[in-house]
């Protein structure tokens, strides 16, 4: 899971974790990607709030670097993204 706040990335990983899930979290797109080689994943959810503009550049370097791999954007606000 990434997100850059600290306190929504500490509950979503919570409840998560609280359904029996593994989570590894990263603070930002640049840590996530150091993180794709690092541990195997079979998802990747990313929060993407307003004034974070590489949320679209994360996902096109999870495709390219794990083809396959399902990501969830889930935003923040819903005009963020056009």
């Amino acid at each position: 899971m990434v997100d850059v706040s600290q306190p929504g990335l500490a509950a979503r990983k919570m409840v998560l974790e609280e359904q029996g899930l593994s989570v590894a979290t990263a603070r930002s797109a640049e840590e996530a990607i150091q993180r794709l080689s690092e541990i195997p994943l079979q998802l990747m959810v990313a929060v993407h709030h307003a004034s974070q503009l590489d949320a679209r550049e994360l996902i096109r370097q999870v495709r390219r670097l794990k083809p396959g791999l399902p990501v969830i954007l889930v935003c923040t606000n819903a005009d963020a993204l056009g």
